[in-house]
């Protein structure tokens, strides 16, 4: 369920609700999808590894959203900065073994 939530935050950048985790996993989660969802994303945020969301909607009432936590570093703009970066390291690699080779 976690990745579910980054994949969605990479798509989106939008946090996810419980209803679109449910109808995601709907085989998984069998009878009551969204309330296991709910429950499953909620024992998620207490320990920590995501972070929720609460706002009011004048329909919806209380929506609650669950998104990655920032300091694990999962954004679009962080995997891309990760892969700028392994691409530059792969670079420096290269070139300092074509420096520094005998031959």
């Amino acid at each position: 369920m976690l990745s579910l939530v980054e994949e969605h935050w990479l798509r989106t950048s939008k946090a996810i609700e419980p209803g679109e985790v449910a109808k995601a996993m709907a085989p998984e989660l069998g009878d009551n999808a969204r309330q296991k969802a709910l429950q499953v994303l909620d024992a998620l945020a207490n320990k920590g590894i995501v972070e929720k969301q609460t706002r009011s909607d004048h329909k919806r009432r209380k929506v609650v959203s669950f998104q990655p936590l920032k300091s694990r570093g999962v954004c679009l703009t962080s995997f891309k900065a990760f892969d700028s970066f392994v691409l530059h390291s792969q670079l420096l690699n290269l070139f300092f073994s074509k420096l520094f080779s005998t031959g």
